[in-house]
């Protein structure tokens, strides 16, 4: 595991109470969780998880919004709500009305437009995100959730502990379950990769879509970029279409051979040197950009839209295209050019360490919250 962006955050070491019930969606969620864990281990913070059974808390119950609440030194509490939603134009405006610090994976500048004036000023751009776990946070979390499924149903009869059940067995606790260890996607810039371009995606049906997404648009852009790559690469392409059964029906020619279970897909596809990158539903940066970053590889990637804390650079961190050709050029350069490949991965394994790393990211939001509290403290004065 790479030594990640370890700044403490100002001494003595602040209390953050993080909440996570049965209604969490852990699958978002868990990479915090597994920062703020690593955290508590190094003494950097001292970690409260709670579940927030008994209606005493300022929790929102959005699944997709994770409640903290960090003491400072000072004795103040800042609370901080952490928006995963894909969507940059959805804010749970409760939350934002009870946080002090709004920070939102998916931000997006004219999107804000929609917000209450006076609640604009908490919103700030959480970062990158992928599902992964510890360990340690694996056990913990489990452990706790255990615990509130057990409390829930002794309250809600054979009704609710069914309910419960089917909430234990649902696809964000199993997709939790099923992710990753951080390290399992990790690899320095000095290990040797194939010289193979991947690209593996998902085809989407209308009725799978939220409102004001076209699910033509997002397939057709997928399905010419895949075609071009087989076609400009057939040695050195790997991947294509999810096996699903639209992809089936329609564009057998294109589905991928390559594994698609979760942990498999990452163990084969940290060994191919170049990583394609389409924009996600709702222009959501996919997590995929995070998985390429720890694996080191070369990025060649659709214009990100979305607003990061600390914005990777194109011809940096990765190379950006507009059509497939472009991609393809990129794709054909990479493939002989040695220096831009080193520098390019040197650079996205660097990223990855300060900025994406889920220690350095859960670093970083506690800072950003203590900036929070000091310009409140300020204001007061």
């Amino acid at each position: 595991m790479p030594h990640a962006l370890s700044t403490s955050p100002p001494s003595p070491v602040p209390l953050v109470t993080c909440h996570i019930d049965s209604h969490t969606n852990l699958y978002h969620a868990c990479n915090l969780v597994a920062g703020l864990y690593t955290l508590e281990e190094r003494g950097e913070i001292r970690l409260r998880v709670v579940a927030p059974h008994d209606g005493k808390t300022n929790y929102t119950g959005d699944s997709l919004i994770l409640w903290l609440e960090v003491a400072h030194a000072s004795g103040a509490v800042t609370k901080a709500a952490i928006d995963l939603f894909d969507r940059s134009d959805r804010f749970a405006l409760p939350a934002l009305a009870a946080c002090d610090v709004y920070c939102k994976r998916s931000y997006y500048e004219p999107d804000l437009s929609a917000v209450p004036g006076g609640f604009r000023h908490k919103i700030r751009p959480f970062g990158l995100n992928y599902a992964c776990r510890t360990s340690r946070s694996s056990r913990r979390v489990l452990r706790l959730l255990a615990a509130d499924y057990l409390i829930r149903a002794a309250r809600s009869g054979v009704l609710g502990f069914r309910a419960l059940l089917a909430a234990a067995q649902s696809v964000q606790v199993r997709g939790f379950l099923r992710s990753p260890l951080v390290e399992e996607f990790e690899q320095p810039p000095t290990v040797e990769l194939d010289p193979v371009i991947v690209f593996q995606t998902r085809l989407w049906s209308q009725d799978e879509l939220g409102p004001g997404e076209n699910a033509e648009e997002i397939n057709g852009d997928r399905v010419a970029i895949v075609r071009a790559l087989k076609t400009a690469f057939p040695d050195h392409f790997a991947g294509g279409l999810m096996p699903t059964p639209l992809a089936l029906a329609k564009y057998r020619d294109l589905v991928s051979l390559q594994p698609d279970k979760r942990r498999e897909f990452i163990r084969w596809n940290r060994r191919c040197l170049i990583g394609i990158q389409t924009r996600g539903l709702h222009h959501s940066l996919p997590f995929k950009l995070a998985e390429y970053l720890a694996a080191s590889k070369c990025i060649v990637t659709s214009p990100l839209r979305h607003v990061l804390p600390v914005p990777p650079l194109t011809g940096v961190h990765y190379l950006e295209f507009r059509c497939p050709q472009e991609c393809v050029e990129h794709c054909a350069r990479l493939l002989h050019d040695t220096r831009l490949v080193n520098e390019l991965r040197s650079a996205a394994w660097e990223y990855y360490r300060t900025e994406v790393h889920p220690a350095a990211r859960a670093a970083r939001l506690l800072h950003r919250i203590h900036a929070a509290e000091t310009r409140q403290s300020m204001s007061a004065v």
